[in-house]
């Protein structure tokens, strides 16, 4: 029997009724890559499998794959109707690149008008084979935003019964700042912001993103959690980083990967992790971070971080 090794935990404490995912997580951001797609039976066994080790929370958006990966995501989602309160699926809007399968689409943009994302959304849960998205979050902030008439839509989509939550993605703390407190006057919060975090993305920890998860209880979804460490060029600075990541694993009896998770887990903002391949033996070697977490101390975090800050703290 599967060991189960990745805990289900509350997204955000504020919310009305506790929303609970999976602490590691899985993209679907690569299952169409370019001339690269997974089977549809490759796509349920990657998605069994991570069920198995408790990975229950599948992330995925309406423009990845060139919009395609929504409809593999249904292959496999269409196939578990009789589980689907035992599975969290994210979903995101907002963005509109140019595709051939949008010909009138000339200039990639931003839209988050209460027609649009009513009319995506209706278009989505039928792509993805589920009636509902227990999150919802807008991919990227629209300049054109306007927060009154886009929580109205989510008021609408949540007493509709296709959306349970909402949350964002790549919002700055300001920005996040102006919808949330639209939210509230409604008397609901936003759930959650997917940040990019990672041993050579220290932003969240030093613009104020993760003091604003703490400010408001909530736990940040971290995309590109891996950071550089597979890019195929590095640079002097990348290649210091990841000599140093390496030798923190040899440390502690872990791999470089099970490392850069590791300094994601280590922080107490309690960031939940995307991972984005579609081996299910790297998810796996992934989720067991959990279980190394603890053998990162705070000196090799700290020389993690300065090695990829290039400076000491003050």
């Amino acid at each position: 029997m599967t060991t189960k090794i990745v805990p289900l935990v509350s997204i955000n404490n504020n919310a009305e009724k506790s929303v609970d995912v999976s602490q590691i997580q899985l993209g679907a951001f690569r299952w169409v890559w370019g001339d690269f797609s997974l089977k549809p039976e490759e796509a349920f066994d990657l998605f069994s499998k991570s069920r198995d080790i408790g990975i229950t929370t599948l992330d995925t958006a309406d423009v990845y794959g060139d919009y395609q990966c929504n409809k593999l995501v249904g292959s496999v989602i269409g196939q578990l109707s009789n589980e689907r309160d035992q599975i969290q699926i994210v979903g995101k809007t907002g963005i509109r690149l140019i595709s051939k399968h949008y010909p009138e689409i000339h200039v990639a943009h931003y839209n988050t008008e209460s027609e649009y994302i009513y009319k995506n959304i209706r278009q989505q849960l039928i792509d993805v084979q589920t009636d509902y998205f227990d999150i919802l979050n807008i991919h990227r902030p629209d300049y054109l935003l306007n927060p009154r008439d886009l929580v109205d839509t989510f008021e609408k989509l949540r007493t509709e019964g296709m959306v349970k939550n909402f949350g964002v993605s790549n919002f700055d703390v300001h920005q996040f700042d102006l919808l949330q407190s639209e939210c509230l006057k409604r008397g609901f919060s936003l759930v959650t912001n997917q940040i990019e975090f990672s041993i050579s993305h220290l932003n969240p920890v030093l613009d104020g993103s993760f003091s604003q998860a703490f400010k408001h209880s909530f736990r940040p979804q971290i995309w590109s959690p891996l950071g550089m460490l597979h890019k195929e060029t590095l640079s002097e600075k990348e290649k210091r980083l990841k000599s140093k990541v390496e030798g923190v694993a040899s440390q502690i009896g872990a791999t470089a990967d099970q490392v850069a998770l590791s300094f994601i887990l280590k922080h107490p903002v309690g960031g939940l992790p995307v991972l984005g391949s579609t081996k299910f033996e790297r998810i796996k070697q992934g989720a067991e971070s959990l279980q190394i977490v603890d053998k990162l101390t705070r000196q090799h975090w700290y020389d993690i971080y300065e090695a990829s800050n290039g400076e000491k703290v003050p």
